[in-house]
């Protein structure tokens, strides 16, 4: 979320340029670095500057919207994770995710799959191998990058005392720049409510909710700073199938609207409605990496 007053862009005396952050809220950025809040920086010749969701470079005298997604959005690359004794829990774990993508991760227990999930959002990253989100290294630019993802975790951490309103309410106070206006706010939590047809409960309290209507209002939470890049754990487990089907037709709808999702379940009835299809072996390899469809034969068998 970009702030009201967030950065300023001027020539030095001397004929350089600088950028300056405003005390913004969500930080200005050089190259993927920090500027410290209300401090500045010089720029060069084509250095990136991050504002909020967009990134901006410098083009002879000016600060142009640069644009930079290739053919695959997010990738990772050779990723290992190895704890206390040697033990590998990820091995070498490298696949491409293209743009406005639902990929489905699943595997046995034991086969790293939440250990992945916490290395591809950079919050625990891999010992080894790197994680790309649009030609950018998440490691590396994670300060900046982070704005971009939104996680659902497995269990809800919703209000549940709240109605669906008043907990988007909350959550978006805390994560909005301070000088965001009331109106700016119930906008956009408007907006979200809509887009995951929640308007019809938003007076209901969270605990009188399904469990597949929790989740929407999970979801709902990490929609609201407009992330481009979603990952969830476990979202569908505990529902029955009837809400299982619920919630994996609204993350096909969220890919459909332009967001990469990545989501890790144990629920296999769904998986023909992904793009991809990522297995893992037990300790911590890769099975199969391609169409959901393709899986099956590839493994040998006719059904999950």
């Amino acid at each position: 979320q970009v702030s009201r007053h967030h950065a300023e862009f001027h020539a030095t005396p001397d004929g350089r340029f600088e950028i300056r952050d405003l005390g913004s809220h969500n930080g200005t950025y050089v190259n993927g670095m920090p500027i410290a809040k209300g401090g500045s920086g010089l720029l060069g010749p084509n250095d990136i500057v991050g504002v909020g969701h967009s990134t901006f470079r410098l083009v002879g005298d000016r600060l142009e919207e640069f644009v930079d997604t290739g053919e695959v959005s997010f990738s990772a690359r050779h990723l290992t994770v190895t704890v206390d004794g040697g033990k590998q829990i990820l091995k070498d774990v490298s696949f491409g995710v293209p743009e406005k993508s639902l990929v489905a991760v699943i595997g046995p227990s034991g086969s790293g799959k939440s250990t992945l999930l916490k290395a591809l959002t950079g919050y625990r990253p891999a010992n080894q191998g790197d994680v790309l989100y649009d030609n950018r290294n998440l490691y590396k630019q994670f300060a900046e990058l982070r704005q971009r993802i939104g996680l659902v975790p497995q269990d809800d951490i919703l209000h549940k005392e709240l109605t669906v309103k008043k907990a988007l309410k909350y959550a978006a106070k805390l994560r909005f720049p301070a000088d965001t206006t009331g109106e700016e706010r119930e906008a956009r939590i408007d907006e979200v409510l809509r887009e995951l047809k929640l308007d019809i409960h938003k007076e209901k309290k969270v605990t009188s909710l399904s469990g597949g209507q929790r989740k929407r209002v999970s979801v709902a939470l990490e929609l609201l700073t407009k992330p481009s890049l979603i990952f969830l754990d476990e979202p569908t487990s505990g529902l029955d199938p009837g809400m299982d089907r619920d919630v994996m037709q609204l993350l096909r709808g969220l890919a459909d609207d332009g967001r990469t999702v990545l989501v890790v379940t144990h629920s296999v009835a769904e998986l023909a409605i992904c793009d991809k299809l990522l297995v893992m072996a037990p300790g911590g390899s890769v099975a199969y990496f391609g169409p959901p469809e393709e899986a099956l034969n590839f493994f040998g068998y006719e059904t999950w």
